[in-house]
């Protein structure tokens, strides 16, 4: 197994990850072991908040702090301009202690960008080379007026010379002179569970018979995960596993969902897990697991961490979303089920269906053609790294 890169030159790469946990925390950590693999030098800078992942094979540098939280919503949303800006100044300085000259952001960032992309346009002017990965390529969560909102977006990408991206490349808002480039979202290779099925269900309190639909990652409310709940009570003999931390900045609290089950009369077959998930975890929950939940709202129309980790351990999916990488994936390789977005009713017909039907999912293809290699082989030639 190759080592973590101690030894930076001027053709490595760093990667900005400014996710503290999540599925793009998880997303660069597995690109960025495939760039290495690949032999070029990675450097990471991430949370100071997350935890370190044990099989890096890249340098980490921990130097993006959360922003702090507050009850009070103006307050909150000053804190976080304040944050935003510090990170940036005190990245876009990072970057000039290093001999590296190629930059890849892990994730397009649009707020606030008048005041901070100007850093990074004189970077570029200098000889650096920016890229970024596009996982959301619609950018209608408008923040202020929509005249800001534009002027934001494009300022964001005012210094990028390549954005990669996991679906069509022409769904993409305001990325006037960026090269799109469509690259794999590889699986989440988490370890396999660490005990039989039956044991874990017996210690989730969960029927041996029952039908498992597992809901994992963070709760956000764009997840349905109210209309998942209620899908479930009028299905008798499905469970439903919530696992992972809550959101925050808005989103509904996990005593939400825990009082809508109780109001609905399906407490005992909803099993909360709100907190942060293990890797060595993660197989139990997903070995416990019959269906793999990915009801996102319709103004979702970016591809899904979750989806990588339930191909991974070959778990069929119920999922909706909007027009995007999702569904294409979803439907390309009969990965699961598609349903209507945003209704309850559609996510109960749609587990009957999955209960009933016959389906064969695309597994072995879906591997071969959606592999992390493939993913660091396009960025590193395309980002100028490699010919």
């Amino acid at each position: 197994m190759p080592k973590p890169q101690t030894s930076p030159h001027r053709n490595g790469l760093i990667v900005l990850n400014t996710a503290a946990f999540g599925g793009i925390s998880d997303y660069l950590h597995f690109q960025a072991n495939a760039l290495v693999e690949q032999g070029i030098s990675v450097t990471m800078v991430g949370s100071i908040d997350g935890p370190r992942k044990r099989d890096a094979r890249y340098e980490f540098v921990p130097l993006w702090h959360q922003p702090k939280k507050s009850k009070v919503r103006l307050i909150q949303q000053a804190g976080f301009v304040a944050n935003l800006l510090s990170n940036m100044r005190r990245f876009a300085a990072f970057l000039k202690t290093r001999p590296e000259r190629f930059v890849l952001f892990g994730g397009f960032l649009e707020y606030i960008a008048p005041f901070w992309a100007g850093l990074f346009r004189k970077l570029r002017r200098r000889g650096w080379t920016f890229a970024t990965v596009i996982h959301d390529p619609v950018r209608d969560y408008v923040v202020g007026p929509e005249w800001w909102h534009r002027r934001s977006i494009r300022a964001g990408y005012s210094f990028v010379c390549t954005g990669f991206m996991h679906g069509r490349t022409e769904e993409v808002t305001d990325a006037t002179g960026v090269k799109l480039v469509k690259v794999p979202f590889g699986q989440f290779p988490f370890p396999p569970a660490s005990k039989n099925r039956n044991q874990i269900r017996k210690d989730l309190r969960i029927p041996v018979d029952a039908t498992v639909v597992l809901a994992f990652g963070h709760l956000r409310d764009g997840k349905n995960l109210d209309l998942l709940i209620k899908a479930i009570a009028d299905l008798p003999n499905v469970h439903l596993i919530i696992a992972g931390k809550e959101q925050s900045g808005g989103q509904r609290p996990a005593s939400f969902y825990q009082s809508l089950s109780i109001d609905l009369g399906v407490a005992n077959r909803c099993h909360f897990h709100v907190r942060y998930i293990n890797d060595t975890e993660i197989g139990n929950f997903f070995a416990a697991t019959d269906i793999n939940a990915l009801t996102y709202s319709k103004a979702f129309r970016s591809a899904s961490g979750a989806l990588a980790s339930a191909t991974h351990y070959r778990k069929p999916s119920i999922a909706s979303s909007g027009e995007g990488p999702l569904k294409q994936v979803i439907e390309e390789y009969n990965l699961g089920i598609w349903v209507e977005p945003d209704s309850a009713d559609a996510i109960r017909d749609g587990l009957n269906n999955l209960q009933t039907l016959n389906f064969a999912p695309e597994w072995e293809r879906y591997q071969s053609e959606n592999s992390w290699s493939q993913n660091a082989i396009i960025i590193a030639k395309a980002m100028g790294l490699t010919k």
